[in-house]
This record gives structure tokens, sequence and C-alpha cells, in this order.
């Protein structure tokens, strides 16, 4: 099975494929490359897609989609296809009253959690230049938040025991740089997680040295026995397929 684009989003890829490349020359982005070579598969539109490893996706598997915003098509093509038994977090208002909106398949399971490094209550801010991506990480922002709010988080681990589940098929997260507070929770589940996608938000804060927290944090990842299957055409969406699944 190989990737199917349109026309248009192959002009689009091979941009951001070049923009990627001239940046990883300037010390910007750091060079990812592949540890397997695995069939992709891109499910959603847009900014909203994500390339999967098909043969790494069970019929009926338990699916994570941590962060959800205003876009769920990612999360309904994993329905509609494989049918996952998918459970979407999101603690910010709006894609809470988004998502309210929406008529969703029974298969689709909002929860109003977060992920986080710890279990309790967190503060989350929406950059003045981002519509709906709140980041619960301070460090992220370059400037005063344009509207906060508060919200729920929880560990990888005390979800895990909450929605009684012992493994996950595919994990995606899209966090807004918390991301890099998590990686240890990630590496403890690993042998529970099938496939990981994981987007890395080094460009918020757009200097070498958080290039450095992505280029340690895949590492790290990779020494607990992910190996990388995929970087998007951005080089900011990187899929890992677990240990246990890559070893098979």
């Amino acid at each position: 099975m190989k990737v199917i684009r349109s026309c248009k989003q192959i002009g689009i890829d091979i941009r951001d494929r070049v923009k990627c490349t001239v940046r990883r020359l300037s010390g910007m982005e750091p060079w990812i490359f592949r540890d397997v070579h695995s069939p992709i598969l891109r499910l959603g539109i847009g900014d909203g897609a994500w390339r999967v490893a098909p043969h790494a996706i069970r019929q009926g598997g338990i699916v994570y989609s941590v962060g959800v915003g205003k876009d769920i098509g990612f999360d309904l093509e994993m329905i509609s296809r494989y049918g996952a038994e998918l459970h979407a977090f999101d603690p910010t208002p709006i894609s809470q009253r988004w998502l309210e909106t929406q008529q969703l398949p029974a298969g689709f399971h909002f929860h109003s959690i977060g992920l986080g490094s710890q279990d309790g209550v967190v503060r989350f801010e929406l950059p003045r230049n981002h519509g709906i991506s709140f980041t619960s990480d301070p460090e992220m922002l370059q400037e005063p938040s344009k509207q906060t709010c508060i919200g729920h988080v929880c560990r990888l681990e005390s979800l895990l025991q909450k929605l009684q589940h012992s493994r996950i098929n595919l994990l995606k997260i899209d966090i807004e740089g918390a991301e890099y507070h998590i990686i240890d929770d990630l590496i403890n589940s690993a042998d529970r997680i099938d496939q990981l996608l994981l987007e890395f938000h080094h460009r918020m804060l757009g200097t070498r040295d958080a290039v450095n927290l992505t280029r340690n944090a895949i590492q790290r990842l990779r020494s607990a026995g992910y190996r990388v299957f995929d970087v998007s055409p951005r080089g900011i969406e990187v899929g890992f397929l677990g240990p246990r699944t890559a070893s098979t």
C-alpha cells in the first residue's frame, strides 16, 4: 500500500520538504532518518492529516487521539477504515464546544482531559498567533497569551487505568510543546503502544536549543525500543513503531 495523494497534495509536500531541508541545513530543524521502512497511509486532510503504518493497525483496536482542536478527520477515518475504538482527549473549551456541534459515530469517545506529566489541574494558554491550539507549557509562549483556561490532565498510565486498557494500538499526540514533558511516560509504557504518532513543537521556540529538545526526545524513544518509520514532509510529525511491533 502506498501513500495516496492528490496532485495538489504532492505539490504541498514538495514545498514542505524543501522548506524543511533549508531549516535543517541552517540548524533550525533536526535531521531525522527512518529506522525501518514501512508502507504508509495518509489519513485526514491538510494540517490535520497523519501518516500511519497500516500493517501495524488492528481492526477494532484501541486508539488514543490526544489533542483534538477542531479537526477529527483523522479520527473518523480510523473509525471508518479500521473500526477503531477511538478515545479523543482535549481539555480546552474551544475544542469541547466545537465537538458538541458535531455528529459523532458510536466508536468516537470524547474525554475532556489532557495528557500531562502529572495528574491534576493545569493552566492552558492560547498563543496570540494560534487560533485553537492551547499549550500547558509556559515556555512555549513567546508573548502574552490571548486566552487562558484551566483543565484537567492525567499521566498516560492513569488514563490506561481509568479506561481499563492494557494496550494501545495507536497513540497520536499533538499537545503544543507539552510532549517533551511526557517522554518518560512514553518510555515506561513502550511495550503497551504498538504505534506512536507524535508532533514536535520546537518551532514554537524557534531556537537551536529547542531543536535539541526534539533531537534528544527522539534519541530517548529510540533507546527505549521505538523505531522511526516515517517523518512527515513538514518534518515535525514523526511516526514510531513500538518495541514489540518493530521487532515483528
